[in-house]
């Protein structure tokens, strides 16, 4: 009889930790899926920035060929005073 309850007991001992061990390992996977949801997050942000830095160089190279047309036609303009 002690024998057979101590067999149930390390059943249950050993369907304890099998189940804490799949607990373990479904927080691992959670944890990595957090991981690489927070890396993608920080990858879009990155990407994010980029963009408005494209954005804000094309702007700035825009600003540039206005002031440079601009300082064309006014070149252009004392030409003809001169002229």
């Amino acid at each position: 009889m002690k024998r057979l309850r101590r067999l149930e007991q390390i059943k249950a001992i050993e369907a304890l930790e099998a189940i804490e061990g799949i607990e373990a390992l479904e927080t691992i996977e959670w944890i990595e899926a957090i991981k690489a949801i927070k890396a993608t997050e920080a990858l879009e942000s990155i990407e994010g920035i980029e963009a408005l830095e494209t954005i804000e160089w094309i702007e700035a190279i825009k600003a540039i060929k206005a002031t440079e047309a601009l300082e064309s036609i006014e070149a252009e303009k004392v030409d003809c005073l001169a002229a």
